[in-house]
């Protein structure tokens, strides 16, 4: 009815006769291996199946990604162009040293602190960071979990119900979180798939010293700009953090590392990397047919 060329979706969930051909990226592969429930994953593997099956073109964030999808949807191997997510370098860059201050007197980080964003998705490993830093036992540190609004700190609470020196930090809007990445001695990043990991791209920007679990994506984006445990247990997520604590030339090093790193996944390559292939989808459809 628009007379459009392409349909773009954003999601596996796409249209189902929308009268020219689409495009879909599929993020991850999380609702097939780690689903909240049988019904949520058999959903995810009709749609993403279909999607592979149907659209003139499919896109994913990684190639770690593009590796889980190809083993759990088949039917995609070969049909996937990697095009990586990227920074919002206005927003996310290492702010001032005295906006740093000022952001942690305002809010009452008073002791150094190891920041963990996360929700409170199964993936997101959350728990075992939580241990971990009980583990770790550092002395004089605080663990700080931001939450955007009450009802996300409610989802959260129970993850630091027992555990000293932990505390929620609420609320915290997208604003915030280029201040609180910089304030913290270490941001960990714990999650036990992921097909990206923006968040923890956005602490390197930051200039933050990153700790993050060591899973493919992980690996693949943020390079040499992150510390990495041994796995996604408690165990070995505590033994990381505890030696990166208390490695100051470890953490410096990461901070001048993060924003170059980061630096690598602006946007705009995002953006050209989908226009290349659409504009050669819309060059190769055949033309309309004129009206009798």
């Amino acid at each position: 009815a628009h007379g459009l060329d392409l349909l773009h979706f954003p999601h596996y969930v796409r249209a189902f006769a929308p009268g020219c051909p689409v495009t879909v990226t599929v993020h991850d592969a999380i609702h097939l291996e780690e689903p909240p429930s049988f019904a949520a994953k058999l959903y995810a593997r009709t749609m993403m199946g279909w999607a592979a099956r149907s659209a003139a073109a499919l896109f994913t964030v990684s190639n770690a990604a593009r590796s889980d999808l190809e083993r759990l949807v088949p039917e995609s191997r070969g049909r996937w162009n990697v095009v990586p997510n990227g920074v919002d370098s206005a927003r996310f860059a290492p702010p001032p040293p005295d906006a740093v201050a000022a952001f942690r007197a305002r809010r009452g980080l008073e002791r150094d602190f190891t920041l963990v964003v996360a929700s409170h998705r199964a993936h997101k490993n959350l728990g075992a960071a939580v241990h971990a830093f009980a583990q770790a036992a550092i002395e004089g540190a605080e663990l700080v979990l931001p939450a955007r609004d009450d009802d996300a700190a409610r989802r959260l609470a129970p993850f630091l119900q027992g555990v000293r020196d932990a505390r929620l930090l609420t609320p915290v809007d997208d604003a915030d979180l280029p201040l609180l990445y910089a304030a913290a001695r270490v941001v960990l990043i714990p999650s036990r798939r992921e097909g990206f990991g923006l968040p923890a791209l956005e602490a390197c920007a930051c200039g933050a010293a990153v700790l993050a679990s060591p899973i493919p994506a992980h690996r693949e984006v943020l390079g040499d700009a992150a510390a990495f445990a041994a796995s996604t247990e408690a165990r070995d997520l505590a033994a990381a953090l505890a030696s990166l604590w208390r490695d100051d030339g470890r953490r410096a090093a990461l901070s001048q590392a993060g924003p170059l790193r980061a630096a690598r996944f602006p946007w705009d390559a995002a953006a050209a990397g989908h226009l290349e292939r659409w504009r050669t989808l819309s060059a190769t459809r055949p033309a309309p047919r004129a009206a009798p």
